[in-house]
């Protein structure tokens, strides 16, 4: 990665919908030259994915919590196959510490939480606190 991968990169994360000439722009190259590295970068696997970010308070739930759980090892399979059923949950993270996994979810009010927690708790003791606001949505990974 070289200083232009870097301003590609950082201006991607920043609009996913920018334009290669765009792009170019920054970088200080043509469009089809900003376009090859940027194929390169995915085809490295260090550009993942783009998608459309939501404000899920605007869909219904807007209630944010992070929940902590410590999830037994040997149940990790089963809780895997639940949250590909769990479509609150927007985040899980394996952690280390009391608890293994962190989740970030969103609910539509208390009773849709209380069933959530009341649905996570056969994995494990869960500690649940509510987001108040945010102070930094996903940084930019920058060079």
């Amino acid at each position: 990665m070289d200083k232009k991968d870097w301003i590609l990169l950082e201006g991607l994360q920043n609009d996913g919908r920018v334009s290669f000439a765009e792009l170019g722009r920054l970088a200080g190259m043509s469009a089809p030259a900003a376009a090859e590295r940027v194929r390169r970068m995915e085809d490295a696997g260090i550009i993942t994915g783009y998608r459309a970010e939501v404000d899920p308070a605007k869909l219904g739930r807007p209630l944010q919590v992070i929940i902590r759980l410590s999830v037994p090892n040997k149940d990790y399979p089963r809780f895997r196959r639940f949250l590909a059923g769990a479509p609150e949950i927007m985040e899980c993270l394996h952690v280390s510490g009391d608890a293994a996994v962190v989740l970030r979810a969103a609910v539509a009010d208390v009773p849709a939480l209380e069933d959530l927690i009341r649905r996570l708790s056969p994995y494990g003791q869960t500690a649940t606190s509510l987001v108040l606001s945010t102070f930094l949505h996903r940084r930019t990974v920058a060079g």
